[in-house]
């Protein structure tokens, strides 16, 4: 049996959906059910470790983890979810059918567009948004950490965090914010593995916790207050996006908040305007961006002034490779991992070649994949992060082109002593802590 937590304090749009849905489930916010019950959370791709963590809390996503670790993949064409006793969901593109039949208002939540004028079922703990937070909390080698956080209406975040006495000791994040179904702790899903998290006094006061998500018994200030007015910060900071430029116009899709940003042709835009005009297959065909920059509010065309992209220095392109599922956190074992980077360089899928992958099965400890040319057969060992793989059976074929890129692949497993899941993505690093490749988890339909 699952982790078993309480959905409370949902409102808006979800709870006049819930009396729709079957089987006991609820609806947190559009695009996601949970049920109590079983203590876990699904999107259209399944169960989801992330949404359970932010909407049924620490205790659940770990029970689920552990559940999801010992399942078998299943990568058919018609793979399907059941969130609930007899109701089975189509993977990413429905419907779902509730004793065979197709379940309408399920089907809505899951796969449809939020209705207009819906409020997010967790908006009324918080306030009106936008909001900025600020505050100076404990810090163990400095006098203090000054905090400056703003929450916008679309999950987005922003985070500024400087540490007292510190040259350079000034550090920006961004991400996506979500409250848990209680309604009081709001959690901050950035880059990094951690995750803060706040619990909700009220709609002026944000209180720190632990990252279990406990109170922190200390004397020191641990709160966060509103401020009287708005007044964002312009991060700046590394940042992954989807770049596409078509009929004179450039667009950053933000991996983390997914905000739609126009680039400006400034800094080092002229760079990245070249490299991206030779490295895609189609005109107006998003890769992926790695780059140093700033989001900064630009007046637009006509309206309000907008957040913009300040591009100043180019990092790479990663052609194949995508920003992942939004709050997915991917299991290490029986996930389907596409290999995208190679140490620092792109991974190119050769024509009629199958594309370098590895599966590491939780039956038996075996890795089964592809360096591209060759199918590959080995095993692996897991304890805690470290990781380590055995010598490789592979077929014996002789491919016209890809065999380097096969061979560095290969050679990278035999390297890797530590591995972390970061959202979509598997990384594995060597025994100095340099990443040796990057893998991104594909749902096969």
């Amino acid at each position: 049996m699952l982790y078993c937590a309480a959905l409370a304090g949902v409102t808006g749009i979800a709870q006049a959906a819930a009396a729709d849905l079957p089987g006991g489930l609820t609806s947190p916010d559009h695009g996601v059910v949970c049920d109590s019950g079983r203590g876990a959370c699904f999107d259209r791709f399944g169960p989801s470790i992330g949404l359970t963590e932010a909407f049924l809390g620490p205790a659940a996503a770990r029970a689920l983890t552990t559940v999801l670790r010992d399942a078998r993949p299943d990568h058919r064409p018609s793979a399907e979810f059941s969130p609930a006793d007899d109701v089975r969901c189509r993977r990413e593109t429905g419907p779902c059918r509730t004793g065979g039949v197709v379940d309408d208002a399920l089907t809505a939540v899951l796969y449809g567009p939020r209705p207009a004028g819906a409020r997010r079922a967790d908006a009324s703990a918080l306030g009106s948004l936008p909001g900025t937070y600020t505050g100076v909390l404990p810090c163990a080698d400095c006098p203090g950490i000054e905090h400056h956080l703003d929450l916008f209406p679309d999950r987005a975040y922003y985070l500024r965090r400087v540490y007292q006495g510190k040259h350079d000791g000034s550090f920006d994040d961004i991400g996506a914010w979500e409250v848990t179904a209680a309604g009081r702790t709001l959690v901050l899903h950035g880059e990094r593995e951690d995750r803060p998290r706040f619990a909700i006094k009220d709609a002026k006061t944000l209180t720190q916790l632990d990252l279990e998500g406990r109170p922190i018994v200390s004397a020191a200030n641990h709160d966060l207050k509103r401020a009287a007015a708005f007044d964002p910060i312009a991060p700046r900071l590394a940042m992954r996006g989807m770049f596409r430029y078509m009929a004179d116009a450039a667009i950053f899709e933000e991996c983390l908040t997914r905000r739609k940003l126009p680039v400006l042709m400034q800094g080092d835009y002229l760079a990245l305007e070249k490299t991206y005009t030779r490295t895609r297959r189609e005109p107006g065909a998003a890769i992926l961006v790695t780059l140093h920059g700033r989001i900064v509010e630009r007046a637009g065309m006509e309206g309000p002034p907008r957040p913009s992209l300040l591009v100043e220095r180019l990092a790479g392109l990663w052609p194949g490779e995508t920003c992942g599922v939004r709050f997915a956190t991917e299991r290490l074992q029986n996930t389907y991992w596409k290999l995208v980077r190679l140490r620092d360089e792109p991974v190119l899928v050769v024509e009629n070649q199958r594309e370098p992958h590895i599966v590491l099965r939780a039956d038996g400890q075996r890795v089964a994949g592809s360096g591209g040319c060759n199918s590959l057969l080995g095993g692996y060992r897991v304890e805690g992060s470290r990781i380590e793989f055995g010598k490789f059976a592979m077929t014996l074929m002789a491919c016209p082109a890809g065999m380097e890129q096969e061979q560095a692949f290969i050679g990278a497993l035999g390297e890797a002593v530590r591995w972390r899941v970061l959202g979509s993505h598997l990384e594995l690093f060597d025994a100095a802590g340099a990443r040796l490749v990057r893998l991104e988890a594909v749902h096969l339909k």
